[in-house]
This record gives structure tokens, sequence and C-alpha cells, in this order.
């Protein structure tokens, strides 16, 4: 399929997933006519057109990735949309914000106020596919070890996308809608272990039963905890047993 081909494709597909609605007609037609002509013109014009669509795909990618970072939403997309956007615009995930998170560090931080937009629940989908497409760097699991850079001042690498998981706290007061954050973050996190993206040596590796300490996180310790229960106890380990770190 040429540049030209493919854009007529995509920009379709993008225009439909952004807006909700299908094309106006008269730039339907403009992209049929790509589709239909881009090969007939003279070479020279075509190549010229072949860049233009380049850029355009290039565009499209950034804007894919801004949807992932600002408008992703657990409660209005699918997880075939979201595969389908992965699939035309591989480098979206990959796309940082200006506080230099991934995609998926964004999912994992939204949702912390009543009435927030969640995409949290894609986490998994977007680890799977970040993971197959080398998301932050060789053995980082798609993107669920890198650091982030916001939580700088709890380790001197920055806390890493798991263990925002675990240890992210809903603003405001204690009630159904922090516990929703707490169980949804769970039923991420099973997900994950199902996909044996969350190993059961994170839990040591990654301080995760003292990250999860907080009361309102507490579907999550009794997750880690009924994991690997000598979290609990004064094993080897280069963390404080937990019932100190309370205290």
């Amino acid at each position: 399929m040429s540049n030209t081909q493919h854009l007529s494709f995509i920009f379709r597909f993008y225009y439909n997933t952004r807006y909700q609605s299908t094309m106006p007609p008269s730039v339907d037609s403009f992209v049929t006519n790509i589709q239909q002509y881009g090969e007939k013109v003279p070479k020279k014009l075509n190549t010229k057109i072949e860049e233009i669509a380049r850029k355009a795909v290039e565009e499209m990618s950034k804007e894919a990735g801004n949807f992932f970072h600002e408008e992703l939403d657990d409660d209005i997309h699918t997880e075939e949309q979201v595969k389908a956007i992965i699939e035309l615009f591989p480098e979206s995930l990959s796309q940082r914000k200006k506080n230099n998170f991934l995609p998926i560090q964004s999912a994992t931080m939204s949702g912390c106020r009543s009435g927030a937009r969640s995409s949290v629940s894609f986490v998994p989908l977007m680890a799977s596919e970040g993971y197959r497409l080398g998301v932050g760097g060789e053995g980082n699991r798609g993107g669920l070890l890198s650091a982030m850079a916001c939580l700088m001042a709890y380790s001197e690498d920055g806390h890493n996308t798991i263990q925002h998981l675990a240890s992210s706290l809903f603003v405001g007061e204690k009630g159904p809608a922090s516990e929703e954050f707490d169980r949804k973050r769970v039923r991420v996190l099973e997900k994950l272990r199902g996909m044996k993206m969350l190993k059961k040596v994170d839990i040591e590796e990654y301080d995760l039963v003292n990250s999860s300490l907080d009361p309102t996180c507490q579907h999550r310790f009794e997750f880690f905890t009924s994991w690997d229960p000598d979290a609990l106890g004064p094993r080897d380990s280069q963390w404080e047993v937990p019932i100190h770190d309370v205290f």
C-alpha cells in the first residue's frame, strides 16, 4: 500500500474515531480521489504527494499520542478502538508528554479526582502492546518499569509505573469514589499478573506492600499480601517491615 493509500485509510479511521462521526462528503470525496488517482499523476507530483502524505501520517500519529494522554476514557472507548489506533500509529505509545510521561503512565495517573476522566483500565493492553513494540526500551515491560519523573522525590531514580499503580491515591475523602479508584487498580494488577507482566518478585523488588499501606489502598494492599504473605514478615529484605513503616 502506498503512502497515499495508507493516508486515505488512516485519515478516515482517525476522523471517525476522533469525532465519532463520518467525514463530511467533500472531505471524504477528496480522500477517495487521492486513493483512486494518486498513482496516475506524474511521478514528480506523486513524489510530492507521497511526502505530504508521510508528514500527514506523522502528524496524525502525534494526534493519536495526544489522544491517549488527554482523551482516552474507560467509559467511552473500547479495547478494540485502542488496538486499532496502536496498529495504525504504533509510535503513539512511545509519545511522551511535556512531563515526560508515556501514555501508559498518563493512564496510570488518571481518574484521581471525583468525576475525572479515567483510562487506567487500558494499562494492561498498553503494556502488552508496548512490550511487543519495545516501548520504554528493552526490559521495561512496555513501560511498566519506566521511571515517572513526578515521583523523583520518593527515590533517586523515580518510582516506576507499577509502583505508582500500587501507591497512587485518590484526591478526596474516603468513600465510594476512592473505593472504586482502589478496586479498579486491583483489577488492572490482576490482569497484569495473568499476563505475566506483573511478577511475584516485583512485590519485594519494588516495595509494593509498603507502597500500598495508605488506608485508601486497602484492596491493593490485600492483593499484594495475599499473593506474597512473607512480605509482611521480617525476611531478608532491603525494605522496612511494613508494620515498622506504619509507625
